[in-house]
């Protein structure tokens, strides 16, 4: 069994067995490529009760986003609605989306699976 299919094992059981994150308690990261941001996101995942979804609008990682049709970096004119990315988001910042950037330890699957917040990291939102 591959690393990826062990990650999609372990976050399916843990968005079935946790409570849903509140959006409130969600801290949203973004900024450009090689800006700081993944140095910053891994500070934040100190904090206690957190834990991270890193990039959800990268289209290899994250295989709505191909259904979605985004662009690379995606940009939705203010006057514009798109039913299927609020849908999408709703489900990225209350932490519903599995996030493939992790380490298989024990201490990083126990953690998964008890946190109850979300750090969301973009550099490809506008």
């Amino acid at each position: 069994m591959n690393e990826k299919t062990i990650f999609k094992i372990i976050d399916s059981l843990m968005l079935k067995l946790q409570k849903e994150p509140k959006l409130e308690d969600t801290i949203l990261l973004s900024g450009v490529p090689r800006g700081g941001t993944t140095w910053l996101m891994e500070i934040l995942e100190t904090l206690s009760g957190y834990k991270s979804i890193f990039e959800p609008f990268h289209r290899k990682r994250y295989p709505r986003v191909k259904l979605l049709n985004l662009p690379p970096r995606p940009y939705l004119p203010p006057h514009k609605e798109h039913k299927e990315l609020k849908n999408y988001l709703q489900k990225i910042l209350t932490g519903q989306v599995p996030s493939p950037k992790y380490r298989i330890t024990p201490a990083e699957i126990y953690r998964r699976f008890t946190t109850t917040k979300v750090i969301v990291k973009f550099i490809r939102a506008n």
